[in-house]
């Protein structure tokens, strides 16, 4: 049977991100143009790979890892929420990573397999500001 011209049309994206490619698959309707879409999927992994890398020195992560002990650090936000997730502590649970909300300690199983309960990061001795700053305390290194 031969395609309707109603029937959504098959997209594909895909682009550069961290030595290898990122990709997305859709359906939609024909005539849609990809390219704002694509931009916005580029713009996003560009966005994670400047804040987050390991490999690139001037990131912000690899700046905050540089910084001397004691010493503030303007963070963006998403990174600042990637930190609080990961040195979260058992009284104060990490919100879920798959959810988006508070996580329950007491919850088996999860949209992530695991309660998007991430372990704590025992003996981080980050310090928090309001200003979404933060500095390894002095008792931590």
């Amino acid at each position: 049977m031969s395609k309707m011209s109603t029937d959504p049309a098959r997209h594909a994206l895909n682009g550069p991100t961290m030595g290898t490619r990122w990709s997305v698959l859709f359906f939609a309707e024909r005539g849609l143009d990809p390219a704002p879409l694509q931009a916005a999927l580029q713009a996003a992994v560009d966005a994670v790979d400047a804040q987050m890398s390991l490999w690139k020195p001037g990131s912000d992560l690899m700046r905050l890892n540089a910084a001397p002990v004691g010493d503030w650090q303007q963070v963006p936000p998403d990174l600042a929420r990637v930190l609080r997730l990961g040195i979260a502590t058992p009284e104060e649970p990490p919100a879920d990573a798959c959810r988006g909300d508070q996580g329950d300690p007491e919850q088996e199983g999860g949209a992530c397999g695991h309660g998007g309960m991430l372990p704590p990061w025992p003996g981080a001795g980050w310090e928090w500001d309001p200003g979404q700053r933060l500095a390894w305390s002095t008792a931590s290194r």
